[in-house]
């Protein structure tokens, strides 16, 4: 490996760390659901709400971000996402009420616009095309770190800490990820042939990157096959353990953590897989198909083994982290010098689907709620969360039909 790629690698691999940090922010809700749902006293919907508020900022300021990342350092758009974040957590810390608490997370998720295009943007600027899908779904992977630690480790040291001593922790832990930043985060030099853009030429790029079905098909098939990851393991999986299994919170962590755990390992085989096939659609394909009958043996499993759920959870994680490789796809279709317009529009397609859903299945759930209250917290009965749950295997479905339009840029791949 040269020099240079070698500082490349470092960069896109402290990126990943500030992406798997702000992946810490959303997926810690899960964990945290019971006790500031309790604590603020919020319903289902409230709590969808609150959980929402920073997939809201995603996709708000996806798209500006796109087209920011497109003009300026990479590395300073790094640095301000991560000082937003930590704004985030330190405000969220100290929130009495859901509006504060919403705003607050709303600040965490604006760092993660910009955080999740930088990554994708730096990969794009060091590496060559036909290694973007495997250093791609690389970062992911180390992102989805954030995801696992967010689970299990999180509430073991909730049985120390109360829920605001843990994000005071969190945005400490902040400060030494900025420090990194600084040091590591670097960009190769601007050649010649790729002129800095002005704005009439961002919204040009912009106007063209939203015509581009590439981008709408892209970003579908990843949100769709990301509904499991982030409605299970980010807002209601832990609350469904508890309440229908009775799986402890450690328990309950534990396995919702294995959804991260097979997306770690799932997304750098499908890196790798398509980058030994030259061929991105046929993985994606095996995903979808896949995920649909895990997803159904999951909800109507009988029995209460935590083994047997835990292997289930794994494999679910492992095969919907073939939504990775619909990022290369969308940068494959897109100007090769300015990748990030086009990824921040797929991008809000990603991160806008589940805005959605986080408040809807709140509202499903509360909907056919049978006025149960156990220690402030609504009971919710199987039924109620087979209600919710549906739209997940539809949605897979779905996935799996819209990979018969997504289009590869084959001679791209083979042909740098």
């Amino acid at each position: 490996m040269t020099k240079t790629r070698q500082i490349g690698f470092l960069a896109c691999l402290m990126a990943a760390f500030f992406f798997a940090f702000e992946l810490i922010q959303l997926h810690m809700m899960n964990v945290l659901s019971s006790d500031v749902m309790h604590e603020l006293k919020l319903n289902a919907a409230a709590w969808g709400t609150l959980t929402s508020s920073y997939l809201f900022a995603d996709v708000l300021f996806l798209i500006p971000a796109g087209i920011i990342l497109d003009r300026l350092s990479v590395r300073r758009v790094i640095l301000a996402s991560v000082v937003l974040c930590i704004i985030g957590i330190f405000g969220f810390a100290n929130a009495f009420n859901l509006v504060s608490a919403s705003f607050f997370h709303f600040i965490s998720g604006i760092g993660n616009a910009f955080c999740f295009l930088s990554c994708m943007t730096l990969a794009t600027k060091w590496f060559e095309p036909k290694r973007r899908g495997f250093i791609m779904a690389l970062m992911i992977t180390v992102g989805m770190l954030g995801a696992a630690l967010a689970q299990w480790p999180v509430s073991l040291l909730m049985q120390t800490f109360t829920w605001r001593s843990l994000l005071l922790l969190d945005g400490a832990l902040g400060f030494f990820l900025l420090i990194g930043v600084y040091l590591f985060v670097h960009e190769p030099l601007t050649p010649a042939s790729s002129p800095i853009i002005t704005w009439k030429g961002s919204f040009r790029l912009f106007t063209k990157a939203l015509r581009n079905p590439q981008n709408m098909l892209s970003g579908l098939y990843i949100s769709l096959m990301n509904m499991p990851l982030m409605l299970l393991g980010a807002v209601w999986g832990n609350l469904f353990l508890k309440q229908i299994f009775h799986f402890s919170d450690q328990d309950a962590a534990m396995i919702i953590g294995m959804i991260a755990t097979g997306t770690i390992f799932g997304s750098t085989f499908f890196g790798w897989l398509s980058e030994r096939l030259a061929e991105k659609r046929f993985p994606m394909r095996v995903g979808a198909f896949t995920s649909f009958f895990l997803l159904i043996a999951i909800f109507l499993m009988p029995q209460e083994s935590k083994v047997l759920f835990a292997v289930l959870y794994f494999l679910l994680g492992f095969f919907t982290s073939s939504q990775v490789l619909g990022y290369p796809v969308i940068t494959e279709n897109s100007p090769q010098d300015y990748p990030a317009t086009s990824l921040g529009v797929g991008g809000v397609l990603v991160m806008g689907l589940p805005m959605l859903l986080y408040p809807f299945t709140g509202f499903l759930l509360d909907l056919s709620w049978d006025q149960l209250l156990v220690d402030g917290v609504r009971l919710f009965s199987l039924q109620n969360f087979l209600v919710a749950f549906s739209i997940m295997p539809i949605g897979i479905f779905l996935s799996f039909f819209l990979t018969h339009f997504i289009r590869e840029q084959k001679a791209v791949i083979e042909n740098p």
